[in-house]
């Protein structure tokens, strides 16, 4: 295992001003892939990335970065359990919160601890969502339509005239800015006792002339964690959190024993290269975790030779303790996103922002 500590840069591109007990900070160690120097930045994509908000998404209004410099593309991504314990009223909550525009389409409200605690800002125009077992109701109340109800979340914006569009993602693909994103559903993960069914990841399309071609994502979203074996674990690049891990038995700011999910996803994102897999589920296992490559680095076409690994992030928003639901404050329950910048180009993460809880 090789620990990777944090390098603090400017940060401010990446967070909004929050509370004093979320840290923030970025890598991009040597070992990592990178973006050549001449990149001017026009192939680079801003993904933000929350999980497990529990019905306390209004907390994370203030703590959601501005609008991107140079007007890069934002995406936000949701890994699952947006709701608790199948209530339908969290579910509803949710989808109001994303339908809910604040300011304008040219002048978004600067984040500020004292912002109100209302909707999703309106320069997330686009969003991916994935089902948790949260999402889901428990018998005896009848299940809960999940598509219809982002359906008449789509509805609503486009209603208001905002240009969102939110894509809630079950075992299905969409192209956004260039990136190929897979969102696996609840139903899958479950799918063999949690061993997960993972086979619509990879999509073989004939095409035209007949010929077959391989479509792998750029990233994929599942709500489950990967399993890493021990050798994996001596193998993995941590990304090191700046006040460590309460439950860390290995002073890396990682916990394995949170990355016991499905071994068929970590397969096949490693088998087929994928360079982004962003999970959650795991409250306490919040952090990321790079493997190399099985087969080594490959030519870019510059000449500098590339690790195409995996990047596995536990974006886990809401902190490992009772939760209260006090909604008086902002990062009481919950701690800011992951900020990552993409390379759509490259295909590869270049810039990670991974608070620790």
């Amino acid at each position: 295992m090789v620990v990777v500590a944090l390098v603090p840069r400017d940060c401010r591109r990446f967070m909004a001003s929050s509370s004093s007990s979320s840290s923030s900070s970025s890598w991009t160690p040597s070992t990592l892939p990178q973006s050549q120097n001449n990149n001017d930045g026009s192939s680079i994509v801003r993904l933000v990335i929350i999980s497990d908000t529990h019905n306390h998404h209004k907390e994370l209004t203030p703590l959601l970065p501005p609008p991107c410099e140079r007007n890069r593309r934002t995406i936000l991504l949701h890994c699952g359990d947006f709701a608790d314990r199948g209530s339908l009223r969290c579910v509803r909550s949710f989808c109001r919160w994303l339908s809910h525009d604040e300011g304008t389409e040219d002048t978004p409200p600067p984040p500020s601890p004292t912002t109100t605690l209302s909707g999703l800002p309106s320069h997330f125009d686009e969003v991916v969502v994935v089902d948790g077992n949260h999402d889901h109701s428990r018998p005896p109340l009848p299940p809960i339509d999940l598509a219809s109800e982002f359906e008449e979340c789509n509805r609503r914006l486009q209603q208001q005239g905002s240009r969102r569009r939110v894509h809630f993602l079950q075992d299905a693909s969409v192209t956004i800015a260039g990136i190929r994103i897979h969102g696996v559903s609840w139903r899958s993960i479950q799918y063999q006792n949690y061993a997960g069914d993972y086979s619509a990841i990879v999509v073989h399309d004939d095409g035209q002339d007949g010929k077959g071609i391989m479509m792998t994502p750029d990233i994929v979203v599942s709500h489950l964690v990967p399993y890493f074996s021990k050798q994996e674990q001596k193998q993995a690049i941590i990304v090191k959190s700046d006040n460590g891990s309460k439950n860390n038995s290995n002073n890396s700011g990682i916990d394995f024993r949170a990355w016991q999910g499905s071994k068929q996803l970590k397969t096949i994102s490693r088998h087929y290269k994928i360079p982004l897999v962003l999970s959650g589920h795991v409250h306490w296992g919040r952090g990321a975790v790079y493997i190399p490559s099985h087969g080594g680095g490959d030519d870019d076409g510059s000449g500098t030779t590339h690790d195409h690994g995996t990047l596995f992030v536990n974006a886990a928003s809401t902190k490992p303790h009772r939760p209260s639901m006090n909604h008086s404050h902002a990062g009481s329950n919950v701690t800011a996103p992951v900020i990552i910048e993409y390379d759509t180009k490259h295909r590869r993460v270049v810039r990670i922002s991974c608070p620790a809880h």
